[in-house]
């Protein structure tokens, strides 16, 4: 399997790289046109906004009296306080983890696994990635951060998502969601991926790695895929990435260090 995934790998880089070459001459200047799409993207967002803001404002102009009355002693109703239970909740009675190790030295209750990455995506534009899941027994928490750039342009991607896993003796998947942030708006989008590890014979193991939203109207989708070697808690691996993000895509070879804790 991994012999056909590795064909995969070669097969799509090479494609990759003519359609890139062929669509732009300048890394500065694609990274630019994404950026200004989202940006017009944003303003038509902020115009839809205002509009509808100001509609609703000439409609409460005609408001009826009995529809003011009733906001002035919603809004006062708050002024109110009310006496504190007698009692609270014993937080030394609360045991969140009553996991026993039998066996510590092959078994425990979590794991950290960080990943740094350099991708170059043809153009004159390379990226880094870093990566951080933390796992405690079956809760999953995932942070990404991503920086493109070229000679003068750059954007960052970043987000945090929780979730589960599901472990296996051979797998491991975590399914997450949460926020994903651009460097240059000041808006947060849902974002939502997975993650997944296939361990070989050998101390191979196949790494997947995917991120997706949705900014205004544009897909947001990233992916990575690599082969890696483990060298007891550090992996060394190398693979592509895909990253198609607003109607624009960055996609090349990469090359990757993992960490286990």
């Amino acid at each position: 399997m991994l012999k056909y995934v590795t064909v995969l790998l070669l097969f799509f880089l090479i494609i990759s790289s003519v359609s890139a070459l062929e669509t732009y001459g300048s890394g500065d200047d694609k990274i630019e046109d994404m950026k200004d799409r989202i940006l017009e993207e944003e303003d038509e967002e902020e115009s839809e906004e205002e509009e509808e803001k100001n509609n609703e404002e000439d409609e409460d102009e005609g408001m009826n009296p009995f529809f003011e009355f009733l906001f002035m002693i919603t809004a006062d109703s708050f002024n109110y306080r009310f006496a504190r239970y007698p009692y609270a909740a014993n937080s030394d009675a609360i045991r969140f983890c009553t996991y026993k190790d039998e066996d510590p030295d092959i078994t425990k209750w979590g794991f950290v696994h960080a990943t740094s990455q350099f991708s170059y995506l043809f153009n004159g534009i390379c990226g880094t990635t870093n990566k951080v899941g933390i796992n405690i027994f079956a809760v999953h928490l995932n942070s990404f951060y991503q920086r493109i750039f070229s000679e003068n342009e750059a954007f960052s991607v970043i987000s945090i998502n929780p979730g589960f896993s599901i472990i296996g003796n051979d797998f491991l998947v975590h399914y997450f969601f949460g926020a994903l942030f651009l460097d240059f708006l000041d808006e947060a989008f849902f974002s939502f991926g997975f993650h997944s590890q296939l361990i070989f014979p050998k101390k191979v193991i196949l790494d997947i790695y995917n991120l997706n939203s949705i900014v205004y109207s544009f897909a947001f989708i990233h992916g990575d895929l690599s082969i890696n070697y483990a060298l007891r808690f550090i992996n060394i691996g190398a693979g592509l990435t895909f990253n198609y993000y607003a109607e624009t895509l960055y996609i090349g070879p990469l090359i990757k260090l993992s960490l286990w804790l």
